[in-house]
C-alpha cells in the first residue's frame, strides 16, 4: 500500500470465496510491516470475521463390519457395510453403491450372488443414522488367489455430502484346497497330537499318536496318502535335519534311548550307535548340526558327535565334570559349535567345539551366557560379566575377542529382561532391552557400540511396548514383530531399522482389545501368524506387511472361541500345522502357499570325508537333490572354499585351483553329483576342510541347504631318526621312516613307505600283498591270508604267512620263508646266481614249489628234466656248480651232463642242498644260470637220478 503525499487514509480488499460448505465463523488477521520513510506503525493488525452462511449438510461414510472373510464353498456369504450418516439427520437422504474388484487379485462378476456385480441405493429416513450394505459372495471349491473388492458411495441426495472414507475394502479369502484337513491321524474326537515338526528337504518328519503303536515317527509329503508312520520304535524326540537325514532320540525292545536317523524308510530307520549298551539310556540331547556333522550330549558331562555312522560316532570331550554340565545353548556359526555348560569349577561358561578334544574349550570366563545367536560369522549372546549385570555381547571364539557390546543399561541392573528375543535379519541383529527409561522395546545392533541403538520408543515413557514373551521374526529384509503402543493392544508391527519405518502393520483387533500375534513365520515374502481378531478366536492370518494386505487365511474352529493352529513349519510349499477343529481333536494340517511349488536343491557330502591319497587323484563327491517341482529345468553354481580349522588351499585340488562348476537338471531329474578331485601328496599336514557351496539358482529354484563340507583326512606319517614303528589307516597312507631301524605296518594298496639309502635296516609288515619298495630291506606278511611278497634290488628277507604264499626275493642275495602253508618260491634266471645265491628257509618237498620267470621276468615252463646229482666232496659252490652240469643224474654211470631247461638237486658234504637250474642255454652260464640254496628242506629226500618234475616246480 503506497501514500500520495496529503493522503490519509487508504483501503485494503480481502476478497474471500464464496462456498456451500457448512462450518464455523472463521477469523483471519491483517498484519501491517515495512513502514518506509521514516513512518511509524502503531496499530499493526485488523482482525475479520467470515460468517458461516451455509445450513448443515449431511455426511455419509462407509466402514467394512469385517476386513477379510472366506468364502465358503457352496451357497453364499454376507459380506456387511455400515453406512453412516452424521451432523445432519433430519431429513431424508438417498446415497448409491457400487462394488469394483480391486487390488492384485481382483474378485469378478463370477464371484458375487448372480454373477454380476453388485450395486445399489441406500435411503436414510429422517432420524436415521445407519444403514448395512449386504452384498452376497458365491461359494465355490476353486482354488484360487485370496481377491478384493471395493464398495464404493456416491450420488448423495438432498444436500448430504460424502465425508471419509466414501469406500471400503474387504478380501474374500480363498478356502479351497488351501488348508485342507490333512489326515485323521487318531481317528475320532480324541487327538494325535503331533509334535516335533521337522523338515528334511521337501519332506516332514513328526511324531504322532495313532493309538495303536503309541508315539512314533511319521513323515508327511502333503498328501493324505503321503502322510504316513515310517517306523514303530518308541519315544522317538529331537528331531532334527543334517542335510538329509533325520536324526532323533528313541529306544527299541532292546536298547535304551540312544541315537537314531532315518531316511524316510522302515528299513533305513535304524540305531546310529548303542553309546551306553544295553538297556540303559545315553539319552542324547541339544541335538545340533554343524554342517554335515551332528553333535549333541549325553547325560550331563559329555559331547559327542556323529557323522551318521557307528564308528563316526563318537565323543568328542568329557571335561565337563560338576553337579552336571546343563548343557544348553547349542549353535552353530560357520563350521563351529558355540554352547554354554558348566566346567570342572561349576561356572556356567560360554564353550566351543571343531569337533576334536583339542578344539573343545572354554572361549571365556563370563557369567550366564544365554540365547546364542549366530549373524553372518559373529555370534551375539547375553552375559553378565559381575559389572554391568545382563547385557548384549558378541565373540568371534577368541578370549580377546569375546567382548561387551554395549552397556545399555549403565550399572549392575542389566538391559536385557528375562525372556529376551534375538533376530537376525541380514547383518543387523535385533532384540529387545530396557535401557531404565523407555522399558522393554526393540532395539538393534550391527556390533558396535554406536550402533546398538533404540529402534524406536513404540511405548513413549517407561512402560515398554515388548511382550514378556517376545515375537519376532525376519521376513527377507523386514522385521515383523509384536508390540504394544499403549493405544491398540498387543498388534503386528514391522520394521525396517528406522524409527519411521517402525510401524504397525494392522490393527487386527480394533481399539484397545489385543489380537496379540504369535507363531511368527516366514514363507517366502509373506509372513504366516496366528491372531485373535475378537470375531474369529485365534486362528490362521497372513500379511505381505501391509493393513490391506493382511488378512485371515482360515476360519478353523468357527466362531470365537478356537484357540487356533501351532506348530507353524514351513516344508517347500507347503505350510504344516497343528490344530483342533473341534471335531477331529489335535491333529496335522497343510496349506499350499500358492503359486507353482518352486523346484528345491539341496547340497549334502556323499563321500567326502577320504584320505587324499600319495598321488594322482581321488574324487570326493557331493550329491545335489532336486525337488519339490522337477517338471522343468534348474542349473545352479557350486565352488569350493577353503574352511574350518585347517583349510585346505589350491594346491591341495587337482590343477592347484579352487574347483568350481555349474549342475544342470533336465525335466525330471532329482540329483547330480559333484566330483571334487583331491589331490594326492606325501606331505605330513593336519586334516584339511573344504565347504561346496552352491549359488545362483535359476529358473525359480531356491536352495534350502547351501553348503556341504569335505575333509582331506591326512594319511602321511613321519618318524624321527631312531627306531620307529609308523602304522597307517585304513586308508591309502604315506610314511616315512627317517633314519634307524623302522617298522611300517601297510594294509592299503595305496600305503607308500619312504625310505632313503642306507637309513637303516627297515621292516614292512604287509596284511595285503606287498612289494618292497626302493630301500626297504625286509617284509614280513601277516594274517592268515593267501598273499604275495615281493623284494627289490636289496638283500631282503621276505617271510610269509600261515596262508598260502608266493614269495619272490627279485634281485639281490634274498632269504624267503615260507612259513605255514603251501607255498611258492619264484625265481627269475640271473636273480639267484653261485656269486649271489638266494635261500629258501622252509622248503617242504611235495607241498611247496618253485616257479620259474625267464631273465626278462616273463613267466616260463618248469625244466623239462629232474634229477638227483651224486653228492659233492666239497662246499666250494663253484666245484659243486662245475660238477653237476658235468654229471647231474647220480643213478647212471658215466657222466650225464645238465641239459637245457633242466634241473639238479645235490648235497655238499655239510648236507646243504641246492637247487641248480639251467636255462636255455647249453653248459654254464654264471650270469644267469639259477642256484638257489634250500636251507630249510623238509621232507624225504629224493634218491639219486630221475625226480619227478612237479614234486619241486609248478
Amino acid at each position: 500500500m503506497s501514500f500520495a503525499p496529503g493522503e490519509t487514509s487508504k483501503v485494503i480488499t480481502v476478497n474471500v470465496q464464496g462456498d456451500t460448505t457448512f462450518e464455523p465463523n472463521e477469523n483471519f488477521t491483517v498484519t501491517l510491516s515495512n513502514a518506509t520513510n521514516g513512518a511509524t506503525i502503531t496499530t499493526a493488525t485488523a482482525t475479520g470475521t467470515i460468517n458461516n452462511d451455509d445450513v448443515a449438510a449431511p455426511t455419509l461414510t462407509i466402514a467394512a463390519a469385517s476386513s477379510s472373510r472366506t468364502e465358503g464353498n457352496s451357497g453364499s456369504k454376507a459380506f456387511t457395510f455400515t453406512v453412516t450418516r452424521e451432523v445432519i439427520t433430519t431429513g431424508s437422504n438417498n446415497v448409491s453403491w457400487a462394488v469394483t474388484g480391486t487390488g492384485t487379485n481382483p474378485a469378478n462378476a463370477a464371484d458375487f450372488v448372480g454373477g454380476v456385480l453388485p450395486s445399489g441405493v441406500v435411503s436414510f429416513a429422517p432420524g436415521e443414522t445407519s444403514k448395512v450394505i449386504t452384498v452376497n459372495v458365491q461359494g465355490d471349491t476353486t482354488v484360487e488367489p485370496n481377491e478384493n473388492f471395493t464398495v464404493t458411495l456416491s450420488n448423495p441426495t438432498n444436500g448430504a455430502t460424502l465425508g471419509t472414507p466414501s469406500t471400503a475394502t474387504v478380501t474374500i479369502v480363498d478356502d479351497d484346497g488351501s488348508v485342507p484337513f490333512l489326515v485323521d491321524i487318531r481317528p475320532g474326537a480324541f487327538s494325535s497330537y503331533p509334535g516335533n515338526l521337522t523338515a528334511v528337504g521337501s519332506t516332514l518328519y513328526f511324531i504322532a499318536d495313532d493309538d495303536v503303536n503309541g508315539y512314533e515317527l511319521w513323515k508327511s509329503d502333503g498328501t493324505v496318502a503321503g502322510t504316513v508312520a515310517v517306523a514303530d520304535i518308541r519315544s522317538p524326540g529331537n528331531l532334527t535335519a543334517v542335510g538329509n537325514t533325520l536324526f532323533f532320540a528313541a529306544r527299541d525292545l532292546l536298547n535304551g534311548i540312544e541315537l537314531w536317523k532315518s531316511n524316510g524308510t522302515a528299513a533305513g530307520t535304524v540305531l546310529v550307535k548303542d553309546i551306553r549298551p544295553g538297556s540303559s539310556d545315553s539319552y542324547p540331547g541339544n541335538l545340533t548340526a554343524v554342517g554335515s556333522t551332528l553333535f549333541f550330549n549325553v547325560g550331563s558331562t559329555e559331547l559327542w558327535k556323529s557323522d551318521g555312522t557307528a564308528t563316526g560316532t563318537v565323543l568328542v570331550s568329557d571335561n565337563f565334570a560338576g553337579p552336571g554340565a546343563l548343557f544348553d545353548n547349542m549353535t552353530a556359526v560357520g563350521n563351529t559349535l558355540f554352547f554354554t555348560a558348566y566346567n570342572n569349577g561349576l561356572q556356567h561358561k560360554l564353550w566351543k567345539s571343531d569337533g576334536t578334544v583339542a578344539g573343545t574349550v572354554a572361549v571365556a570366563d563370563i557369567r550366564s551366557p544365554n540365547r546364542l545367536t549366530a549373524v553372518g560369522s559373529t555370534l551375539y549372546f547375553t552375559a553378565d560379566d559381575d559389572v554391568n549385570g545382563q547385557e548384549l555381547w558378541k565373540s568371534d571364539g577368541t578370549a580377546a575377542g569375546t567382548v561387551l557390546v554395549k552397556d545399555i543399561r549403565p550399572g549392575s541392573f542389566g538391559s536385557i529382561p528375562l525372556f529376551p528375543q534375538m533376530t537376525a535379519v541380514g547383518n543387523t541383529l535385533y532384540f529387545t532391552a530396557d535401557n531404565g527409561v523407555n522399558g522393554q522395546e526393540l532395539w538393534k545392533s550391527d556390533g558396535t557400540a554406536a550402533g546398538t541403538v533404540l529402534v524406536k520408543d513404540i511405548n513413549p515413557g517407561g512402560s515398554g511396548s515388548i511382550p514378556f514373551f517376545p515375537q519376532m521374526t525376519a521376513v527377507g529384509n523386514t522385521l515383523f514383530f509384536t508390540a504394544n503402543d499403549g493405544v491398540n493392544g498387543y498388534e503386528l508391527w514391522k520394521s525396517d531399522g528406522t524409527a519411521a519405518g517402525t510401524v504397525l502393520v494392522k490393527d487386527i483387533n480394533p481399539g484397545g482389545s489385543w489380537s496379540f500375534p504369535e507363531n511368527l513365520t516366514a514363507v517366502g515374502s509373506t509372513l504366516y501368524f496366528t491372531a485373535f481378531d475378537g470375531v474369529n478366536g485365534r486362528e490362521l492370518w497372513k500379511s505381505d506387511g501391509t493393513a490391506a494386505g493382511t488378512v485371515l487365511v482360515a476360519d478353523i474352529i468357527p466362531g470365537a472361541s478356537g484357540y487356533g493352529p501351532s506348530s507353524l513349519k514351513v516344508v517347500g510349499n507347503t505350510l504344516f500345522f497343528t490344530a483342533n477343529n473341534g471335531v477331529n481333536g489335535q491333529e496335522l494340517w497343510a496349506l499350499n502357499v500358492g503359486g507353482p511349488t518352486v523346484p528345491t536343491l539341496a547340497i549334502a557330502a556323499t563321500n567326502a570325508s577320504q584320505t587324499e591319497g600319495n598321488s594322482g587323484s581321488k574324487a570326493f563327491t557331493f550329491t545335489v537333490t532336486r525337488s519339490a517341482n522337477t517338471t522343468g529345468s534348474n542349473s545352479v553354481d557350486w565352488a569350493v572354499t577353503s574352511s574350518g580349522t585347517f583349510p585346505a588351499n589350491a594346491t591341495d585340488f587337482v590343477g592347484g585351483l579352487f574347483p568350481s562348476g555349474t549342475v544342470s537338471f533336465a525335466p525330471g531329474e532329482t540329483s547330480k553329483v559333484i566330483t571334487v578331485n583331491v589331490q594326492g601328496d606325501t606331505t605330513v599336514e593336519p586334516n584339511e576342510n573344504f565347504t561346496v557351496t552352491l549359488s545362483n539358482a535359476t529358473n525359480g529354484a531356491t536352495i534350502t541347504t547351501a553348503t556341504a563340507i569335505g575333509t582331506i583326512n591326512n594319511d602321511d606319517f613321519i618318524g624321527t631318526s631312531g627306531p620307529d614303528t609308523l602304522a597307517g589307516t585304513s586308508g591309502a597312507d604315506a610314511m616315512t621312516g627317517l633314519a634307524g631301524n623302522d617298522t611300517y605296518t601297510v594294509n592299503n594298496a595305496g600305503d607308500l613307505v619312504i625310505e632313503a639309502l642306507n637309513q637303516g635296516a627297515d621292516t614292512v609288515q604287509a596284511s595285503i600283498s606287498y612289494t618292497l619298495p626302493d630301500n626297504g630291506e625286509n617284509l614280513l606278511i601277516t594274517g592268515t591270508g593267501n598273499l604275495n611278497g615281493t623284494g627289490n634290488g636289496l638283500n631282503n628277507q621276505i617271510t610269509g604267512n600261515s596262508g598260502n604264499n608266493s614269495l619272490n626275493g627279485a634281485a639281490g642275495v634274498d632269504t624267503l620263508t615260507g612259513g605255514v602253508g603251501t607255498d611258492i618260491f619264484i625265481f627269475q634266471f640271473s636273480q639267484s646266481t653261485s656269486a649271489a645265491l638266494d635261500q629258501v628257509t622252509d622248503f617242504a618237498i611235495g607241498t611247496d614249489k618253485i616257479d620259474l620267470l625267464s631273465q626278462a621276468g616273463a613267466a616260463i615252463n618248469a625244466p623239462v628234466a629232474f634229477t638227483r646229482a651224486t653228492d659233492s666232496t666239497t662246499t666250494n659252490i663253484n666245484t659243486i656248480v662245475t660238477n653237476v652240469f658235468t654229471d647231474a643224474n647220480g643213478a647212471t654211470a658215466g657222466n650225464q651232463a645238465l641239459g637245457i631247461n633242466s634241473a639238479a638237486l645235490v648235497r655238499d658234504n655239510s648236507s646243504s642242498t641246492y637247487l641248480i637250474i639251467n636255462d636255455g642255454t647249453a653248459g654254464f652260464q654264471s650270469a644267469n644260470d639259477l642256484v638257489i640254496n634250500l636251507t630249510g628242506l623238509t621232507g624225504t629226500l629224493p634218491a639219486l637220478g630221475t625226480i619227478p618234475v612237479n614234486s619241486f616246480f609248478v
